[in-house]
């Protein structure tokens, strides 16, 4: 019997979402065709490895619970059928409810999907259990044509092989897929839906990791936290660890709470929320530090998912920016997104303390749209709308907040303590901070300007410059950690669990030790036997060390994302359906990629689908699915 037959790559959330997508336009694009369809991935389908079954409670989400959804709704702007579905909230809910029976799921997290709300941050493993729910439905629910076969295994190698029919028309490419079992698969279409990747080391981290091996230290190169081996980290000693963001958080939680130690609640004074830490006896001595010497933000807690953010002069403007041949983020969208979040902070200033303004807000807001923010205009209209200085948002001390030097370690420790002290304080407040309002309009400029950036807009020069320096402020201030993250770090380092070392972290091995030491905190270096690397690599196109890329790169059959000639980290795509591209230039016809390893070229790809926005990721995958159908419609197919 001939079918037609298409490989998806990776059977995490992106992968699942691309077989439901695939499910719902089969019957128009492939109309009483058979189509075998290989789901490829060593983890279980839906969750894949980030949110898989056995990992500990303790790690929870980075996004509410309404934010969350694989589902399309009737906002999502795509070709396909609309095929709505529960969000993880609304699963949540139907779960307690008894609407939806969900048989596998422990009586622990059956209690804690009773207790999620709009504004909860669930536990990942509850939401592999949505995801991998969602993908038993679509499996339930695919239709006749379609016959799915998983394969629990890792794709290392891909092979293009032509169909020659005698029909131009009907000519096409044909894959063979190489599974790390022995496997090989052959396919019409082949999608990579991979995630994070490794990379292969740098030459400053190849020298530290022979250093590390003559040394015979131990080393937790980057990745999941869940997929790191923290038992070499013992209990009493020093570690060093490196990265302040969304993985450090989760260390702390695997070396603390995940080993015995508990937060408790006490009075304290005016503070009823300050935690103290129960210790195990089982923790080390966490000594952390990164480039900028400061934890992410907390999230703000609402007691609802996050208000939208209006971005009124950054959106204003976008028509125009568009037909812009090229774009210079700095001098055109910097500023922009600025002015907005300046406007969100004396917006919510004029309705939680009214009394610190001398003018109608509208007033000031006038001057600023008209004038910019750059502007003498401003300048002295702000000291006048706003006469006490300390009312005023200093968006530089925000981006830059530490001084050049610190006496000594402990005035950095008290520094860090009182910092983080006062960003919880400020969540706390929700949306009556001033400050939060602001930082949350930038971290939301991230989505705002993807059209701005995406697929070369951007010069180079730009692009790697004053781009990428916006990101990782914006990732600072959205896509820190849930506010009792900060609470719970705010214990450990009055316990001294937890230990600053500042900022521009400088690491090397020196007498059989990893030194540890900030140029900025004088007279202070931590010397340790474990460092454990608290981040995820970036995509790294030619440094990738993932074998099925590295397959594809070595032969051609894709290419580096380049704007005007510089190289990035990214697969080059094309826009529409993220076909691949050839290194000649060419687009495939049958193989594409979604997701991470195509950011910078296809920007922002970290995200999850979200509801009710007209999720962009919903969208893309949308369009993939389609293309891959499409293209097999225009091929015989081949014996399976």
């Amino acid at each position: 019997m001939t079918e037609r037959s298409l490989c998806i790559v990776g059977a995490g959330l992106r992968g699942a979402v691309l077989l439901e997508r695939v499910s719902a336009s089969i019957g128009e694009l492939l109309p009483g065709e058979d189509l075998v369809v290989h789901l490829v991935d060593p983890h279980p389908a839906g969750s894949g490895r980030t949110w898989r079954d056995g990992q500990p409670g303790t790690l929870v989400m980075n996004t509410v619970a309404a934010q969350s959804t694989v589902f399309t709704d009737a906002t999502v702007q795509c070709a396909g059928p609309i095929v709505p579905g529960p969000s993880f909230l609304e699963w949540c809910e139907a779960v307690a409810a008894g609407g939806i029976a969900a048989p596998g799921l422990p009586p622990a997290l059956r209690a804690e999907a009773a207790r999620t709300r709009d504004w909860s941050n669930p536990s990942r493993l509850l939401y592999g259990h949505y995801l991998r729910w969602a993908h038993a439905r679509t499996v339930d629910t695919l239709p006749p044509g379609i016959r799915l076969v998983e394969h629990g295994a890792r794709a290392v190698a891909v092979t293009e092989t032509e169909i020659e029919t005698g029909d131009a028309d009907t000519d096409g490419a044909a894959w063979e897929l190489q599974l790390d079992n022995g496997s090989v698969l052959r396919a019409d279409a082949v999608i990579l839906a991979l995630g994070w990747l490794p990379v292969t080391p740098s030459a400053t981290e190849s020298e530290l990791a022979a250093a590390v091996a003559d040394a015979q230290l131990d080393w937790v190169v980057p990745d999941n936290p869940i997929d790191q081996d923290l038992s070499r980290v013992h209990a009493g000693e020093p570690v060093i660890v490196r990265g302040l963001g969304m993985s450090f958080f989760d260390t702390v939680s695997m070396l603390t709470e995940g080993r015995g130690g508990r937060f408790v609640e006490g009075e304290h004074g005016l503070d009823p929320h300050r935690l103290q830490y129960l210790p195990s006896g089982a923790e080390p001595v966490i000594h952390a530090g990164s480039r900028r010497g400061l934890v992410f933000r907390a999230k703000s807690h609402y007691g609802a998912p996050p208000p939208p953010s209006p971005q009124r002069l950054l959106r204003a403007a976008l028509p125009a920016l568009l037909r812009e041949e090229r774009i210079d983020f700095g001098r055109q969208v910097r500023p922009l997104i600025d002015a907005d979040a300046t406007a969100a902070y004396y917006e919510t200033l004029a309705r939680s303390r009214p009394q610190a303004l001398a003018r109608p807000v509208a007033e000031l807001l006038l001057t600023l749209e008209a004038h910019g923010i750059a502007s003498p205009q401003w300048q002295q209209a702000l000291a006048l709308g706003v006469p006490d200085a300390a009312d005023r948002l200093d968006l530089a001390h925000v981006e830059r907040p530490l001084p050049q030097s610190f006496a000594s370690a402990e005035e950095f420790t008290a520094r860090t303590i009182a910092a983080v002290h006062a960003d919880a304080e400020q969540a706390a407040l929700g949306a009556d901070s001033p400050l939060k309002a602001a930082l949350l309009s930038i971290g939301a400029a991230r989505l705002t300007i993807v059209p701005l950036v995406e697929f070369g807009r951007l010069s180079a020069e730009s692009f790697a410059g004053s781009y990428q320096d916006f990101q990782a402020f914006a990732g600072i201030l959205g896509s820190g950690p849930p506010l009792f993250r900060s609470r719970q770090l705010l214990a450990l380092l009055r316990a001294g669990i937890v230990r600053p070392l500042g900022p521009e972290l400088q690491l090397r091995v020196q007498g059989g030790r990893f030194e540890a030491a900030s140029p900025r905190v004088p007279a202070h270096t931590v010397r340790a036997r474990t460092l454990v690397d608290a981040w995820l690599p970036l995509p790294a196109g030619r440094r990738s060390a993932e074998p099925l890329l590295r397959s594809v790169l070595e032969q051609g059959l894709v290419r580096p994302f380049r704007i005007d000639g510089l190289e990035t980290g990214a697969l080059d795509i094309s826009p529409h359906d993220n076909a691949l591209v050839r290194a000649d230039g060419a687009a495939h016809r049958s193989l594409f990629s979604v997701g991470v390893p195509s950011e910078d070229a296809r920007i922002f790809t970290i995200i999850a689908p979200i509801p009710g926005v007209n999720s962009t990721v919903l969208r893309e995958l949308d369009a993939t699915a389609r293309a891959a159908l499409a293209s097999m419609a225009t091929t015989r197919g081949t014996h399976r």
